[in-house]
Order: C-alpha cells, then sequence, then structure tokens
C-alpha cells in the first residue's frame, strides 16, 4: 500500500497468518484471518484465507456440541455402533473410517478418522498444514489448534494403529487440559 502517512500492518490471528512491517502476508496454517491495516488513523481489515495444499480426507464433525442423534441425522444411519461410538465406513479413499465417540450425555467428545498407511508421507503434510506440532511421545504425535497452549480449543494425536492405518484423534480442550464431561 502507499500513502502519504505510515501504514501498520498486524494479523489478527498469526496462527494462519503473519504480516511483515511492510505488509507482505506469510501463510502459516490452513484457516482463515485478517489483516489490520491502519493509517493516519483509519484502520480496514483484509480477509485472509490459507488453502490446504493436502486434502487426505474432508474435516471430520468436531463440534463438541453435537448429538449423536444430530449427527446420525446428517450423516444417515452409522455402519458400526454401540454405546459409547459410532463408526461410519466409505468415509474417503484414503481414509474409509470416521468414528464419533460419546460422553454420557450422548454428546461428542472425540472424534477418530482412520487413513490409510500407505498415505503416511501425505498425512504428516496434511496435518503439518493445519496444526502445530506439540510432542512426540511413545508414537503418539500431538499438534493443537494454536500457537500458545492458552489457547488452544482442540488437540491432535496422531498414532499408528496397525500396519494398515493411522488413527487420527481430534479432542476438546481448555486450558486446564483435555475436556472431559464424566
Amino acid at each position: 500500500a502507499i500513502s502519504d502517512f505510515d501504514i501498520s500492518y498486524e494479523s489478527e490471528d498469526d496462527f494462519h497468518a503473519s504480516v511483515s512491517i511492510d505488509g507482505k502476508v506469510t501463510a502459516i496454517k490452513v484457516g482463515n484471518t485478517n489483516i489490520k491495516v491502519s493509517s493516519n488513523g483509519i484502520v480496514d481489515k483484509v480477509p485472509v484465507e490459507v488453502v490446504p495444499v493436502y486434502n487426505t480426507y474432508p474435516t471430520p464433525i468436531i463440534d463438541w456440541n453435537k448429538s449423536r442423534s444430530s449427527i446420525i441425522s446428517s450423516n444417515g444411519q452409522p455402519d458400526a455402533e454401540n454405546d459409547d461410538v459410532i463408526g461410519y465406513e466409505g468415509y474417503s479413499t484414503k481414509a474409509p473410517m470416521v468414528m464419533y465417540m460419546f460422553d454420557s450425555n450422548d454428546r461428542l467428545e472425540s472424534t477418530a478418522v482412520m487413513v490409510k498407511s500407505i498415505y503416511s508421507s501425505e498425512l504428516g503434510s496434511y496435518i503439518a498444514e493445519r496444526f502445530q506440532f506439540v510432542a512426540e511421545q511413545d508414537g503418539i504425535i500431538l499438534s493443537a489448534d494454536a500457537l500458545e497452549p492458552s489457547q488452544m480449543e482442540m488437540a491432535v494425536a496422531v498414532s499408528l494403529y496397525d500396519l494398515n492405518y493411522w488413527m487420527v484423534i481430534y479432542m476438546p480442550y481448555t486450558s486446564s487440559g483435555l475436556k472431559s464431561s464424566e
């Protein structure tokens, strides 16, 4: 931008995109944010969308307020079901199964996606472009949806389920740790 006045730039969410002092925007993680452009007391917001390179599987339902019945209503009758879990086969070519786990109030507590192990490298890139790596321990790779623990709302754990599949588990998170309604 060109102006007779000083111009300042600020990202509203550095998790998705950052901006330099001269206005160059750098994509960080998939998602949306705004860049605030200020000059001479005038502030404007420019929307920025960071689009994914990898679309290994569709984003699963991660609305922790969803009930079992609302998920069944939107996705149809599950292929597998018990008191705590419903599962759907044929989720995507690379991730053929998604499972939804529920608490004692039948509210979504976590979501798991089974990804074929032949897509290991792509899965790593898919997770890395969406989430911040936190730690790896005992073969479980933990990532988060924020740069700072105090801003986290979700944790994502990835582990090798067996020789054929990776399991990606999405779980709600608060500053006091993983949420649990039980």
